[in-house]
């Protein structure tokens, strides 16, 4: 009987523990259908207090919402707090988004927890509830984490076995990486070719909901790799049993890189600009030596034309590929050295015709192009290009002018002689090291411990800037402007993008006769890496507004890369806290913008002054050159043009001058004025209801990806 018993209770137990999780079941599909259709706060409400009572499904689902920004505001520690309470019972959701979490981190180490993120990830894979839609992520991130490791944590083997896993159930990020380990033979004897093709070919072939097109990466390579078959042809073309067809390799090398270049892959834009620049030899070989290639494929042999060829390079450069910066740089260098050398003769010298037709398909002007080859050689050196490094110390050694004559590289042999030594340094060859001792033998320069120390702090920037890939656009632009003879005078201010073509900034920034009229515009204006078109027509001395037409035509244009500001609807209150960002005293400041807050401390300007109801007051920091920027709210809402502040007043008491010092009292350009000047300039802009307020750091963020310093300069 007492056995009977316990089963009575055992099954009373089952029975209750069966209804608890049926009623639970009911709760969670309100939560679940909740989330799925966005109602966040409906989703919360029935999770959180689950949550708290320590339900792990609960638990995952408030993590998830904080991870995403889904209801609350983003919050990693909420992530990390909620996602760890539900692994630790084993819920194999949290467990493997609770990874993911650790391996995004920036800006911390996560080298002491790879172990807790490898056992994360394997209990979510033991896990018989975990997501079949994750599985195949979760294998490729462990296969990553053991690929990556260094030392006696790496282990190539076990890489490959969860790589393997991965590409099996189709993950074509997984697919390429197993393609590179045979392709590189890591952790094997040699190479596997045929493997490495096998995978390969799967990813780039992979048509699914996230890879629609293929693997771009993995196109890429397959092209390598048939090219590489080609040129082991040629370079074997003598031996006896050089007789085999590869015409097939030929034609999908080239079928392949079509596919990646067609992605957008930098790699592959910049594989094809060689080409159209060099003819790769292989090529040329294939079309004079293999007929059978023209005769058996209706395939077009790619000519060499540099027009082609800068085209492609300038697609690849734009993503940051130094060696297309570098290799864009070095055509037009040699094409102004064959110009120079046609002005020199007054005519073509003998032996150069082949060149002179090749860079005659850059067009006329060719030396309009020398301020932008510094900027790609200094681009590409301060992430480490050796070439570019030795480029630029030839250019120190030579100097550069453009096709007026303006100086914009002074010759400075130090100079010289600091990019060849990174150039040695990153390289290790002799021939940098010669040129170096060249330029202290024949120019006499002191190597003293100043230069020394410059060059070690160089050698470890570009190294960092390897491992980093945080090349700042503004810091190369005021380094190639410092290169310039001191002729002309700057001023500076700030602007943002209000759309994708134009720039919102004061009129007193453009107008080096501010405020007399009409407006005389400054002899050039500048934003990083472009300079800007000024219509007298955009300007509006009077509310002191001025727009900015980008010049696509000048240099590379980044703005489409980039969001551009919006206007706040509604008005602002009195109180409300406000960020401005902007570029003060880049000369003293940082060059990369400064950044401050306050609160709307009045709605008007001075009451004596004119066009006061224009203007409020706020009490965020501001200095020379913000004029011009952005003005924000707690949401991230541009609701003001940075335009004045107020020092110190002079009035006379008693027949005598007196002065009153003022603090904090700035002021800015109000929405309604703003709104009227872009609705009679007929500009469009965007503007928004959003109120959702934001991080300080995050508005800071924003800011900078469409704020840019504004320089004005006028000639002597």
């Amino acid at each position: 009987m007492r056995t009977f018993a316990l089963s009575i209770v055992t099954i009373l137990t089952i029975l209750g523990a069966l209804y608890i999780t049926q009623t639970q079941e009911i709760d969670y599909d309100a939560g679940v259908k909740a989330y799925k259709r966005g109602h966040y706060e409906t989703a919360m409400y029935e999770f959180e207090p689950r949550a708290m009572r320590g339900d792990p499904i609960a638990q995952f689902y408030v993590g998830r919402m904080y991870h995403q920004g889904h209801g609350v505001n983003k919050d990693e520690e909420e992530v990390e707090r909620w996602y760890k309470m539900a692994a630790e019972q084993n819920e194999p959701r949290a467990q493997y988004y609770l990874a993911i979490l650790y391996l995004g981190w920036e800006n911390k180490d996560v080298t002491m927890i790879k172990g807790t993120i490898r056992e994360l990830l394997k209990n979510a894979l033991k896990n018989p509830q975990f997501s079949k839609k994750l599985v195949a992520e979760a294998q490729y991130q462990l296969g990553k984490i053991y690929e990556d490791a260094n030392g006696e944590e790496a282990k190539p083997d076990s890489a490959r076995y969860w790589y393997e896993k991965a590409a099996e159930q189709g993950l074509a990020e997984a697919q390429f990486k197993l393609g590179e380990m045979y392709h590189d033979g890591e952790g094997m004897k040699e190479a596997k070719s045929d493997s490495a093709k096998y995978w390969y070919e799967k990813a780039a072939d992979r048509m699914d909901e996230d890879t629609d097109i293929g693997h771009a990466e993995a196109q890429y390579n397959l092209s390598v790799l048939y090219f590489e078959n080609v040129k082991l042809y040629f370079k074997n073309l003598d031996k006896p049993d050089s007789d085999q067809d590869v015409t097939d390799d030929f034609v999908l090398a080239l079928t392949w890189l079509e596919r990646a270049v067609n992605q957008g892959l930098d790699k592959a834009q910049y594989q094809r600009a060689i080409i159209y620049h060099w003819n790769w030899p292989p090529i040329v070989k294939a079309a004079l030596l293999s007929q059978k290639i023209i005769h058996k494929r209706d395939f077009v042999i790619p000519e060499r034309n540099f027009k082609k060829a800068e085209d492609w390079y300038e697609k690849a450069a734009k993503q940051g590929l130094t060696e297309a910066q570098n290799d864009l740089a070095a055509m037009y260098d040699k094409c102004i050295d064959i110009d120079d050398l046609l002005q020199k003769y007054e005519g073509i010298p003998q032996g150069y015709q082949k060149d002179y037709e090749d860079c005659k398909q850059l067009g006329n002007g060719i030396k309009k192009k020398s301020e932008k080859i510094a900027r790609l050689y200094l681009g590409a050196a301060q992430q480490g290009h050796a070439d570019s490094q030795y480029n630029l110390g030839l250019r120190f050694e030579k100097g550069l002018t453009n096709d007026e004559g303006e100086i914009l590289i002074k010759k400075n042999y130090e100079e010289a002689y600091y990019w060849y030594s990174l150039a040695a340094s990153t390289r290790e060859r002799t021939w940098e090291n010669n040129v170096k001792e060249r330029i202290v033998d024949k120019d006499k320069i002191e190597v003293d411990q100043n230069l020394k120390k410059k060059i070690d702090e160089g050698v470890k920037r570009t190294e960092k800037q390897l491992t980093d890939n945080d090349n700042e656009k503004r810091e190369i632009e005021d380094l190639v402007n410092s290169w310039k003879p001191k002729e002309s005078r700057s001023y500076s201010g700030t602007g943002f993008y209000i759309n994708s073509e134009y720039i919102l900034t004061n009129a007193h920034v453009v107008c080096s006769n501010y405020p007399s009229s009409p407006c005389k515009p400054y002899d050039e204006l500048r934003i990083p890496f472009q300079r800007v078109d000024v219509d007298t027509n955009l300007i509006d001395q009077k509310v002191d507004l001025a727009l900015l037409r980008v010049d696509s035509t000048s240099v590379e244009s980044i703005t489409n890369e980039y969001p551009v500001a919006k206007l706040r609807s509604n008005n602002i209150q009195l109180g409300e806290k406000v960020a401005v960002f902007g570029y003060p005293q880049s000369h003293i400041l940082s060059y990369l913008g400064n950044f401050t807050e306050g609160i709307v401390s009045g709605l008007s300007g001075v009451i004596i002054a004119p066009q006061a109801s224009n203007l409020f007051q706020y009490t965020a920091p501001i200095q020379s050159g913000n004029s011009g920027g952005p003005v924000f709210d707690g949401a991230g809402n541009v609701i003001g043009v940075v335009v004045s502040r107020f020092e110190n007043y002079i009035y006379i008491k008693d027949d005598k001058p007196k002065i009153e010092n003022f603090q904090n009292i700035n002021f800015a350009i109000n929405l309604n004025t703003i709104k009227e000047f872009l609705d009679k300039t007929k500009v469009p802009y965007g503007s928004t209801t959003s109120d959702s307020p934001l991080t300080l750091k995050e508005i800071a963020k924003r800011a900078k990806m469409f704020t840019v310093p504004v320089l004005g300069f006028k000639n002597k």
